[in-house]
């Protein structure tokens, strides 16, 4: 379920930066800045790259949803990813004469994160239609945002972090 929600925001976020600027190929990409080498990953070069910073779970809650889907008959691995919250870097990765344009496309990205609280689901996913995903920004320091940069690996980029959390109905 991981996988299908950050590939959920990133379809979104594409569609939207991609009506934005008014061009065809793609803006956003799922994946990690470095590789695990500490090079640059080419599929990410100048693009709105999304990377999963951390996972965490409301365990209050999601014993809570646990016990309603007991209750409603319901599969416990229904409930499995209730009330799962990621962290997600969404980074500007654009070469240094691309700076301008990394900036317009995380103000965006920015927009797209406050106006799309709430994301939509993927038509004729019954997994899907069980839950939704709230979008948030992530309240964080400039000095915590230095040492996530600095965990994976790399030197600080223009970025923001938000939190994608998945909510079971």
């Amino acid at each position: 379920m991981i996988e299908q929600a950050l590939s959920q925001l990133q379809k979104q976020l594409n569609q939207y930066l991609r009506q934005r600027f008014d061009v065809a190929e793609e803006i956003v990409a799922l994946g990690e800045v470095l590789g695990l080498d500490g090079s640059a990953t080419p599929a990410c070069a100048n693009k709105l790259v999304l990377s999963l910073a951390g996972i965490n779970c409301e365990r209050h809650l999601q014993k809570m949803a646990f016990t309603a889907a007991h209750q409603e008959g319901r599969a416990d691995d229904d409930a499995a990813y209730a009330n799962l919250s990621l962290s997600v870097l969404c980074s500007a990765n654009f070469s240094a004469s691309n700076y301008i344009e990394g900036l317009r496309t995380l103000s965006q990205a920015i927009h797209f994160i406050q106006t799309h609280p709430v994301l939509s689901e993927a038509p004729g996913d019954a997994k899907a239609q069980a839950a939704t995903l709230n979008l948030a920004f992530e309240d964080i320091s400039f000095a915590a945002m230095n040492e996530l940069w600095r965990a994976h690996g790399g030197r600080y980029q223009p970025s923001v972090l938000c939190r994608l959390q998945w909510r079971a109905r």
